[in-house]
């Protein structure tokens, strides 16, 4: 832990040393000495409108220089106008590059033949970032996106033996549960989804039916990407904090940190994004850091998920307003 949070100390200092390069947050770093996650509760929280307001198309604020490659993600704009989030190549490869640790501790293995059920429409974020990242893994990946058709996903089932399935749980456990009808051979070994909990009477159902040995969460947000994942020893609303990538705090409803325990709004800072930083950045979501350290061994911190703080409400791949 020691060694991690000095890891993490030096690269809040180096993103906060880039930030002061754009000219949002020359203003709003002014006279503040940023040196640890401590010193973090000086700085402002950064809102989803401080940001949209700050970066392309309206505006360039929050840039720290020229970017080229990576990614521009969208949403679907349900709740208005569009929503982007910016990666800059050198952004989006340090995002693939941690994630892919992660696949791995979730049970992802070079060899693993997956399906890839993510949205690719509006919402492709999670599925090209998904993609990368199994690539980088080494796990050969079958893009199917959500819209899949029962019969062309057992015909590749059959054919190339998937063993692995990675998806918002409204769209692959429906689909898993006509499959079982039709074929009821029908076995996955692993399942990783994002986007939606999962019941406990579905996991349940994975592993007495499926025989599905690893089934893991991520929780992540389109503009920071991974903050939380499961390990084998998980299940349910909590996660292993990525620290290290995304700083995490629990605040209450003035901005103020919670003791660990108790529940507040998530705020992010990715260490690792220097293109468009995000600062003490409010996602919408609530949480809490429970106390004590997982069975697996790790000494990372422990995340439950709460869902939403916001006015959105999530329906299957819909956010409603």
């Amino acid at each position: 832990p020691a060694e991690r949070q000095a890891l993490i100390n030096a690269r809040l200092r180096r993103l906060v040393e880039v930030a002061r390069q754009a000219p949002y947050y020359r203003e709003r770093l002014r006279d503040l000495r940023v040196e640890t996650t401590d010193d973090l509760a000086a700085v402002p929280i950064l809102t989803r409108d401080d940001m949209e307001n700050a970066i392309p198309p309206r505006s360039q604020t929050l840039c720290t220089g020229p970017w080229t490659g990576g990614y521009v993600t969208r949403s679907g704009g349900s709740t208005g106008e569009p929503k982007f989030s910016i990666y800059d190549g050198r952004d989006w490869e340090a995002m693939v590059q941690n994630a892919a640790r992660l696949f791995r501790a979730m049970g992802l293995r070079p060899g693993d033949r997956l399906a890839n059920c993510f949205l690719a429409g509006d919402l492709y974020g999670s599925f090209v970032s998904f993609d990368h990242i199994n690539y980088r893994v080494g796990a050969t990946t079958f893009a199917f996106a959500s819209d899949v058709k029962v019969d062309v996903f057992l015909d590749v089932w059959r054919k190339f033996s998937l063993n692995a399935v990675q998806g918002v749980p409204t769209v692959i456990v429906p689909l898993f549960r006509t499959v079982k009808k039709l074929e009821p051979s029908f076995t996955l070994e692993k399942v990783i989804y994002a986007g939606s909990p999962l019941s406990r009477t579905d996991y349940d159902w994975m592993k007495a039916e499926l025989k599905t040995r690893c089934i893991a969460s991520i929780i992540g947000a389109n503009d920071g990407c991974q903050m939380a994942f499961q390990c084998a020893a998980m299940q349910g609303t909590v996660h292993h904090a990525v620290d290290d990538y995304n700083y995490l705090e629990i605040v209450d409803d003035q901005g103020r940190r919670v003791p660990d325990g108790e529940t507040g709004k998530i705020l992010i800072t990715s260490l690792l994004k220097y293109a468009f930083p995000l600062i003490r950045y409010e996602i919408g979501d609530q949480g809490r850091i429970l106390p004590g350290t997982c069975a697996c061994g790790r000494t990372l911190r422990q995340l439950e998920y709460l869902g939403r703080s916001d006015n959105v409400i999530v329906l299957g791949l819909l956010n409603a307003g």
